[in-house]
């Protein structure tokens, strides 16, 4: 009566219902599709990639209007160059020289200065003529002496912790900041008052743009992290363990001395912090 279909017998569609629904198990032939859940992420390199390159991309956008709008940042100012460090977010260590070329093309464009990098870089015409050259030319652009020079100066110190421990998730964006702090610490190069650019990249392919200013103090800091070390007093695991570990049949501390992060609650009471995870620096059991 409400879809106003008042030629159809409600007796005949109640009659019908029955028919229509039988359900006999979740391979049922009502069933087109089965949809599968997935507690581990399904993991698409280019297409992630992409995301990521979009979103800091916009998130830069917005974070030099802000600044525009601020007076902080004149309109022809590369952003790129007022920074010292970029710390990015990690998924791989490699990942933020890879994915910076367009940023650096878009901060050539700005500068006026596009035109004399593809002369001095060789860059063949093709690959600005026609759209569907364009992956080719961002890659074209990383190999030249400029974007490498780029990477060398700004990037590269902070992949180098990432080299040696992997994908830390959430943890990335620090441990790259820790990676060229340390790195600075130890060439004793001075970066006291130094700006740095933060590039954010969480699930729900979001990015954030920050900055950040190094304070006096930061070489005392860094003696007492010693980063070198830590990274050889780790051990090695072999294969049955790790499997165990990603199964969950872990029961016991892998390291039997020393000190180690262990889950201390979770909270269960509703609100913007249900389901937080809390963790304790621990003495590893014997």
């Amino acid at each position: 009566k409400l879809a106003g279909l008042d030629h159809i017998a409600p007796e005949e569609i109640v009659q019908k219902i029955s028919n229509s629904l039988e359900v006999n198990g979740i391979l049922d032939e009502n069933d087109h599709i089965l949809y599968l859940h997935k507690d581990t992420p399904v993991f698409d390199g280019p297409f992630s990639n992409q995301c990521y390159q979009e979103r800091i991309n916009g998130a830069l956008k917005d974070f030099r209007n802000q600044m525009h709008e601020e007076g902080q940042l004149p309109n022809q100012e590369s952003i790129l160059n007022r920074w010292s460090r970029l710390i990015c977010h990690l998924p791989y260590a490699f990942h933020a020289k890879r994915v910076f070329p367009e940023i650096f093309m878009q901060e050539l464009v700005l500068l006026g200065q596009w035109s004399d990098f593809v002369k001095s870089s060789q860059i063949e015409i093709d690959l600005l003529e026609q759209p569907s050259m364009y992956p080719k030319l961002l890659k074209a652009i990383s190999k030249s002496q400029d974007y490498r020079a780029f990477v060398a100066e700004k990037i590269e110190k902070s992949q180098r912790a990432s080299s040696d421990i992997g994908n830390m998730y959430t943890c990335s964006i620090f441990l790259a900041l820790l990676s060229s702090l340390h790195a600075d610490h130890m060439e004793n190069t001075e970066v006291e008052g130094h700006k740095f650019g933060f590039f954010g990249y969480g699930s729900g392919a979001k990015s954030k743009v920050l900055e950040g200013i190094v304070q006096s103090g930061w070489k005392e800091i860094m003696q007492g992290v010693e980063l070198d070390k830590l990274l050889e007093s780790r051990e090695a695991i072999d294969y049955q363990t790790y499997e165990s570990l990603h199964r969950m049949q872990q029961t016991d501390a892998v390291r039997k001395n020393g000190r180690i992060f262990s889950l201390d609650k979770i909270i269960l009471e509703p609100g913007v912090t249900l389901g937080a995870r809390h963790y304790e620096l621990k003495k590893s059991p014997q």
